[in-house]
Parts: C-alpha cells; sequence; structure tokens
C-alpha cells in the first residue's frame, strides 16, 4: 500500500497544474509533501545501509584472500565454504542496488520540488 500511495504523490506531483483547473487535477497539500520526505528519508537510510554492507564486503574479501595466503589447506578460493566469487557477486548485487537507491532519489527530489511549489 505504501508504493501506491508514493505512486500517488508522483502523479500528483507531475501531473497536477498551477492556476488553472483541469478535468484529471489533484490537490496537493503539505501533507503530499511530507510523505515525499519521510519516503526520501527511508531511501537515504537504505543508501547509507547498502554503503555499509558494500565496505563489510570488502572488508571480508581481503580478510579471505589474506587467510588464502596462510592457509595452504584451504580449498582453491575458498576459505571455511565462503568463495571469493560469491563475495564478488554479492557486492555486485549492492552496487546495483546503490545505482537504484541514487535514481530513486533523483526522482524524489524531483517530485518534492514540484510538490513543494
Amino acid at each position: 500500500m505504501g508504493e501506491v500511495a508514493d505512486m500517488r504523490q508522483d502523479t500528483k506531483a507531475c501531473f497536477s497544474r498551477v492556476g488553472q483547473q483541469c478535468t484529471d487535477d489533484y490537490s496537493v497539500d503539505f501533507a503530499d509533501y511530507q510523505r515525499t520526505h519521510l519516503l526520501r528519508q527511508k531511501v537515504l537510510k537504505a543508501s547509507a545501509d547498502l554503503s555499509t554492507s558494500y565496505e563489510i564486503a570488502t572488508a571480508c574479501e581481503t580478510h579471505c584472500e589474506e587467510m588464502l595466503i596462510y592457509d595452504t589447506a584451504a580449498v582453491e578460493g575458498s576459505v571455511n565454504g565462503i568463495s571469493r566469487s560469491s563475495l564478488y557477486a554479492y557486492k555486485d548485487k549492492l552496487t546495483a542496488h546503490q545505482r537504484n537507491t541514487t535514481r530513486m532519489l533523483q526522482h524524489l527530489a524531483g517530485t518534492a520540488t514540484l510538490v513543494n511549489l
């Protein structure tokens, strides 16, 4: 339901007319701006969490590589069942999610500007 309400805010912002009434016009009020702002805060938190997760994955990757150097009995490319390829895949997913949250923040900035007018 939250996503539907958020889409409604974007539709209001993009298709409302200033100074003229239209049959498909929306009224935009302060509550719309508040909802857009709250959504932006949630996306900012998700973006920060993704950055932190990426840093952790990078540290794990470095640690695993160091363990492989010193552990001659380790399975090739794997430490305690964690493979480097799985860490690479995880970091790739985090990067993709980070790009998506950046796009969402850009879109929300535009919507917030329109709602605030």
